[in-house]
């Protein structure tokens, strides 16, 4: 049924077309879970299961930033402690 050579060509084909689209999703997603206060690298290596990158890049972008949970703790740990905010010298 296929051409000479075509079954090989055809998988190289869709390792390429593979890679191209699930690794740089990955690469994103492993950012946005460092950024979120996740393991990256758990993150990352679940996210070239194709189908299931997608889910986890959905997942990540509804999780708040870590770095927005830190300060809202020290806003709320400054204003439980009776200290106002610091002044500016």
């Amino acid at each position: 049924m296929s051409g000479a050579g075509g079954g090989g060509t055809q998988l190289v084909t869709m390792l390429v077309t593979f890679g191209l689209i699930m690794i740089p999703i990955a690469i994103l997603n492993a950012t946005i879970a460092k950024r979120k206060g996740k393991s990256a690298a758990e993150f990352g290596w679940l996210s070239v299961i194709p189908i299931v990158g997608y889910f986890i890049t959905i997942y990540l972008i509804s999780l708040t930033d870590k770095a927005l949970l830190d300060k809202v703790d020290k806003i709320l740990e400054t204003i439980s402690s009776g200290r106002g905010p610091a002044k500016p010298a």
